[in-house]
């Protein structure tokens, strides 16, 4: 095989895995988030529940602006 074709197929893997690991992440992730919110009735008080969904809403609002912003930067 030659060095063009062999370093194709180890970028081929090496984004498979990086892709899988991924995927295996955002799954402990969403478990993780779900376990808490489970927990959280027992945790917090009804007010201090409101005040972590307010902060939990505004936290993803400045993600997706700041995702727009990267999403949207000039390429090379």
């Amino acid at each position: 095989m030659c060095s063009i074709a062999k370093t194709r197929n180890n970028t081929n893997v090496t984004s498979h895995l990086s892709f899988h690991v991924f995927v295996l992440f955002q799954l402990q992730a969403d478990n993780l988030r779900q376990q808490t919110l489970h927990q959280m009735r027992r945790i917090l008080t009804t007010r201090q529940a409101a005040r972590c969904f307010l902060s939990i809403g505004e936290y993803y609002s400045r993600l997706r602006a700041l995702s727009n912003l990267w999403a949207s930067r000039p390429r090379e």
